[in-house]
């Protein structure tokens, strides 16, 4: 059971269907939405089964930290057990529904006055799929989805995640299975989760395996309401384009993935979360073969002295000691002595970046106001306004390629894409814009 945080009617919301809460995007739910102290979830199995064997490794990945939105970011079991199984207004891929600032709706029909919680077991199967509470939205975030697409096949993808797909999973999330091949070891990593191979093909084989497994959820790919059948599943190329910010766009327009129309306007945006291991490609940390991994998950030491992989995947690497340490290998070379330095360094152009998202913001506004006045004198299916409508749209995918996801502070992923370029190209594509509307 969930406990929501109920607040007064704003924004267009129901106070009669809808109560809204703070869960972000990803691996993060708000501070005031975690599952109460009352009703803990329970112990993943296989770090059940691991703890004593890797005790810093597992207890690593129990850590949380708050981000600069106030939003709780962290792999634990109760942060994915509520993404995957709070009741919660979704999109048609089973995932949570965000507004910028991170914010979620609770279904009011979950809501148990007795206990003030939000229960999902109140739910009957046609209300899942009403909410669209699909398997897919865990097939990212356990090898127990694995199990689930075995008994079900690819139907599984679209099929509600009621109470018997939920005993399957366990609450078994983040389970060590999904990046290690057998028992853990830094020898056998490679990633085990069905959809990313069999979605991502040639490029997923390519990948460096300290990539690999953090791609398997930190990816474009969302065709997981658009599979029904095993054909469906074998006929995706998600990268017949390229792997780069356009590439990946033209794919995903054609196959209407991460988009949503304005059914009145026909005015499209882009929705696309976290490209991260795609749009990390080829930029000059991934050429000089840094990885995930070596940011992401440093070695560090504990008390005792035993050296270990810290499996706090979930933190930022400028609140990590060691993995500013590990930043110094090669940035010291810049001048940059000190690891508060190398972390002034990075934030630096995260505010770069973040500015340069602000006065993107502003050019997509005042672009979309444009289109909107053209579809009112025209009409909505004016093919004339076919070409403007798809860069518009593009904008909005390079806009959000950027922000990577409603959790993340603006300007937090400037180390991992080349993000001058993809400006430069949102720009680009608002000259064009603009001056054909004009």
């Amino acid at each position: 059971m969930f406990r929501g945080m109920r607040k007064a009617l704003a924004a267009g919301i129901v106070a009669a269907l809808l109560a809204t809460t703070a869960l972000a995007a990803g691996c993060a739910t708000g501070p005031e939405s975690s599952p109460s102290a009352e009703t803990p979830a329970a112990p993943s199995p296989s770090l059940a089964q691991y703890s004593a064997q890797f005790p810093l490794q597992c207890e690593t990945i129990q850590q949380t930290r708050v981000n600069a939105k106030g939003i709780l970011i962290g792999h634990t079991v109760e942060n994915l057990q509520e993404i995957c199984e709070a009741p919660t207004v979704r999109n048609q891929n089973g995932d949570p529904v965000y507004d910028k600032d991170g914010n979620v709706q609770y279904l009011e029909a979950a809501y148990d006055p007795e206990t003030d919680h939000y229960d999902i077991d109140k739910l009957s199967d046609a209300q899942l799929e009403e909410m669209n509470l699909k398997s897919g939205c865990v097939s990212c975030k356990t090898t127990r989805f694995n199990d689930i697409y075995a008994q079900q096949g690819a139907a599984a993808f679209g099929n509600v995640y009621n109470a018997e797909a939920r005993a399957i999973v366990d609450n078994d999330y983040f389970d060590c299975a999904m990046c290690h091949d057998g028992e853990p070891s830094a020898k056998n990593l490679a990633p085990q989760l069905m959809f990313f191979p069999a979605i991502g093909g040639d490029f997923v084989a390519r990948l460096d395996p300290k990539n690999a497994v953090c791609g398997q959820c930190h990816n474009a790919y969302d065709y997981r309401s658009s599979i029904h059948t095993e054909e469906d599943l074998q006929t995706i190329d998600a990268f017949r384009n390229g792997y780069d910010v356009d590439g990946l766009f033209e794919t995903c327009w054609e196959d209407g993935v991460n988009f949503e129309t304005d059914p009145a306007t026909g005015i499209t945006e882009s929705y696309v979360l976290h490209p991260t291991v795609e749009l990390f490609m080829d930029t000059k940390m991934q050429e000089l073969g840094v990885t995930c991994v070596d940011c992401h998950m440093p070695q560090s030491t504990a008390e005792d002295g035993t050296t270990f992989t810290n499996h706090f995947s979930a933190n930022s690497p400028l609140e990590s000691e060691d993995s500013l340490t590990y930043c110094l290998n090669c940035h010291e070379r810049q001048g940059i002595a000190s690891t508060e330095d190398m972390a002034a360094f990075v934030r630096a152009q995260e505010a770069e970046l973040a500015e340069g998202m602000a006065a993107l913001e502003k050019r997509e506004a005042a672009f979309k106001k444009a289109l909107e006045q053209a579809v009112a004198k025209t009409g909505a299916d004016d093919p004339a306004l076919d070409d403007v409508k798809k860069l518009y749209a593009k904008v909005t995918w390079y806009d959000m390629c950027l922000a990577t996801g409603p959790s993340e502070s603006p300007g937090s992923q400037a180390a991992m894409l080349d993000w001058r370029d993809i400006l430069k190209k949102a720009h680009a594509a608002c000259d064009e814009g603009m001056a054909a509307l004009a």
